[in-house]
């Protein structure tokens, strides 16, 4: 579902519950009335807080985030699902690019019923940090193949750069592959 949908949705569900106000105070004395537009508009703002308002989020972060890899340590199933796709819990490996230290997130992004069974521990994903909060990490996608979801060249050439830059091999091996990967393209 996108931005625009999820904005008309909570619009609809905001003026669902006016009108039910409204009607509820034409029909029962103001204080009842009142009453019950204060629990009316409880329910829409919790259903808001709790669902829509995290989705939203993601979404903005999967826009304005920094890119980085991770691997799923752990998986749970939180028993939430929207428009019958699950809720999940996901506790990462969090591997920044360009020599960052790993360090463990939490998401708990709503993901497709179809892509669920993917989300197992050990399985690569790519993911979008918040730049403000590193600890706030967007589940970005989910491979079919259960790893990265990249391009085989630019994962090759990531992992050439890493054997250099770690000194397990030559100057003259890296630029003999990196040539050899480029041509394949």
């Amino acid at each position: 579902m996108n931005q625009h949908r999820i904005g008309l949705v909570i619009a609809a569900l905001g003026i669902l519950c006016a009108l039910i106000s409204l009607v509820v105070v034409i029909v029962l004395s103001p204080l009842e009335g009142i009453l019950l537009t204060l629990v009316f508009t409880g329910i829409c703002g919790a259903v808001y807080w709790s669902v829509l308002r995290p989705i939203l989020h993601d979404r903005a972060l999967q826009k304005r985030g920094l890119p980085a890899s991770a691997v799923i340590l752990d998986a749970l199933d939180t028993g939430t699902t929207v428009n019958r796709n699950p809720k999940v819990d996901l506790l990462l490996e969090i591997r920044p690019g360009e020599g960052g230290a790993s360090y463990q997130a939490r998401a708990t992004p709503v993901v497709s019923r179809l892509q669920a069974s993917l989300l197992q521990p050990g399985t690569a994903v790519e993911v979008k940090i918040d730049p403000r909060d590193r600890k706030r990490v967007a589940l970005a996608s989910v491979s079919t193949s259960g790893g990265l979801s990249r391009d085989p060249a630019e994962s090759r050439l990531e992992r050439l750069q890493d054997l250099h830059r770690k000194g397990l091999i030559t100057e003259a091996e890296y630029r003999r592959k990196r040539e050899e990967i480029l041509r394949g393209l």
